[in-house]
């Protein structure tokens, strides 16, 4: 929690010497999000009457996106922008156990609210549309202990501009570091490694 204020201080403290400055833009945005979580962990034993166990990324679950963000372009075609999103995000796994021959099965839903702190690369080939691309640190929050607070994302996507200031953002986005931060699982302390990722689509207003 207390890297999590300080980033936001310094974020804050960013966003109002650039706007001082005269040379940003500043925007919202508000859209979903679709999230897939990814990975599996299993072994095959034949100890304690296993057969086998797992636990694997199972579905997609959909969600909300609101944020705002700062442009700074260096030239007319290339420039480099700062976002703070919140998102809502529900990971899905499933933990499988065959035991005696008889298979059972266990779904985790696990439902998170996320601060998104994106640095993206801007490239305007043309005057209607954007390309961006960029890491972000993901802050989770979410009742699982065993969910990490935090991962290492990255970020690509396009943007067209319906006017001067209104225009539709989508994007992928995923984590690259593990989402799974606890202990072993099941009659084989599993370590399971997760990771999410997924589409954005968004309208912002560029101010």
């Amino acid at each position: 929690m207390k890297n999590l204020l300080c980033t936001l201080f310094l974020l804050g403290i960013a966003f109002t010497s650039a706007t001082a400055t005269g040379n940003i833009r500043y925007g919202i945005k508000a859209g979903a999000n679709i999230t897939f979580t990814s990975g599996s962990t299993w072994d095959y034993h034949l100890g304690r009457n296993i057969q086998s166990e797992e636990i694997y990324g199972d579905g997609a679950s959909f969600g909300y996106v609101i944020g705002g963000f700062l442009n700074y372009y260096h030239t007319e075609t290339i420039g480099v922008r700062a976002e703070l999103n919140i998102l809502s995000k529900t990971y899905k796994t499933t933990y499988y156990l065959r035991r005696n021959h008889i298979g059972s099965y266990q779904n985790y839903n696990d439902t998170s609210t996320i601060i998104e702190i994106p640095l993206l690369f801007l490239y305007s080939p043309f005057r209607a549309i954007t390309l961006l691309a960029g890491p972000g640190i993901h802050f989770i929050s979410t009742e699982r202990e065993s969910i990490a607070s935090n991962e290492i994302g990255i970020h690509a996507g396009i943007q067209y501009f319906l006017n001067p200031n209104l225009y539709i953002d989508a994007r992928y986005s995923g984590g690259l570091t593990n989402l799974y931060d606890g202990d072993g699982i099941g009659y084989l302390d599993l370590q399971p490694v997760f990771n999410s990722h997924g589409p954005q689509i968004t309208i912002g207003y560029l101010f």
